[in-house]
């Protein structure tokens, strides 16, 4: 990952969580292009996180991709239209899925499509030494105490085992 910026789509849910737990700034000094369908964004995030706006890549998606969501949201039942979107354009381009919703996670899964989360990106912020540990616990707290939801077993062992 050093050296070049790899790219990556964002589910709304990870860009919340990071936002809540205050990790939104250490994030986008990440070596990632985050990306977002601009249709989640103007749904989702635009009205009460505006703020990400300016380290967001909005992406519309091509009909070959629009075609794929609209096969992709009928074939898994537990995900919406914006998720549809996501998981599309993350396969589309061959990028890595970033979601913390069970479902779009799964559905990734069974397509193929690389898929981590809200811990995996705090465990690239440790590793970059972008964050110390009692931060990152501090943040993890922050996003259970507004009803965030993570596996907070493994937050734990996370920030334990830096």
């Amino acid at each position: 990952m050093r050296g070049s910026a790899h790219d990556v789509v964002c589910d709304a849910n990870v860009l919340i969580d990071l936002e809540t737990g205050g990790l939104r700034p250490a994030a986008f000094r990440l070596p990632f292009r985050f990306h977002v369908p601009v249709d989640l964004y103007l749904d989702e995030l635009e009205e009460r996180h505006a703020g990400l706006r300016q380290e967001l890549r909005l992406e519309e998606l091509d009909a070959g991709a629009m075609e794929d969501a609209g096969v992709l949201f009928r074939r898994y039942r537990g995900i919406n239209e914006h998720d549809s979107y996501a998981l599309a354009l993350a396969r589309s381009r061959a990028w890595l899925l970033l979601t913390g919703d069970r479902a779009l996670r799964a559905a990734a899964e069974r397509e193929g499509v690389p898929v981590h989360g809200t811990l995996w990106v705090a465990a690239r912020l440790l590793e970059a030494g972008l964050v110390l540990p009692e931060r990152a616990w501090a943040a993890f707290e922050r996003m259970k105490a507004h009803g965030r939801r993570l596996p907070w077993d493994r937050a734990r062992a996370l920030c334990r085992q830096r």
